[in-house]
């Protein structure tokens, strides 16, 4: 019996190594992320907006009620609906042409927004983020600048910061939305997180 058994295991520790080189390794880190672009496009050039899908879909699951001013028609505010515009952008799309979300027509000319998914090589989000980088580069004029904030994780440094950091005043109602946003970041680990391209300048965040 013996003999038999040992031939019984000898081919079952066989069975197993062969498992265990073959098998993928679970903990893997991802190489690629799924992240999504936002293009804006009106008068004057297009803005470009780019963040994690995950980072999304966590905000849109914490609606905020928060809607942002874009200008006026036949002077009427026209305003946006943040919660309508991130559960556009986390929406199931693979990658490939951008397709149109939605339009506003106003004074200066049509708003017209548009989103595509994008596979960007995957950063190390393994860290618990507490702070955030926030980096602005202005792109116009004969000299540009670069201004860079170190702030704690949280939705009142970055809304005092913000105006400050964007030249102009900051709708009071975005309060709620980055409470929202800061919450969902926590979710996602430490790395780059957003990134905006305007004609004049070039924002990014970054979560460590």
């Amino acid at each position: 019996m013996r003999p038999k058994l040992a031939t019984v295991l000898s081919a079952a520790s066989v069975l197993a190594a062969a498992f265990l080189w073959t098998a993928p390794v679970a903990t893997s880190a991802p190489t690629a992320e799924r992240q999504v672009r936002l293009r804006i496009h009106q008068r004057g050039g297009d803005t470009v907006v780019q963040a994690p899908l995950a980072f999304l879909r966590a905000i849109a699951a914490r609606p905020s009620g928060t809607t942002v001013p874009l200008g006026a028609f036949r002077g009427r505010p026209v305003r946006l609906s943040l919660d309508r515009l991130v559960r556009d952008l986390a929406k199931p799309r693979d990658p490939g042409p951008e397709d149109l979300l939605f339009s506003r027509t106003l004074d200066g000319g049509p708003m017209d927004f548009y989103a595509k998914a994008v596979d960007e090589p995957a950063p190390d989000r393994s860290g618990t983020p507490l702070l955030a980088e926030v980096e602005i580069r202005s792109l116009g004029g004969a000299a540009p600048n670069t201004t860079r904030l170190v702030l704690p994780l949280a939705a009142s440094p970055l809304v005092a910061a913000l105006p400050g950091l964007l030249g102009q005043s900051v709708d009071a109602d975005l309060g709620p939305f980055l409470e929202s946003a800061v919450d969902a970041a926590r979710e996602v680990g430490t790395g780059p997180l957003v990134t905006a391209t305007a004609p004049d300048a070039r924002a990014s965040v970054r979560l460590r």
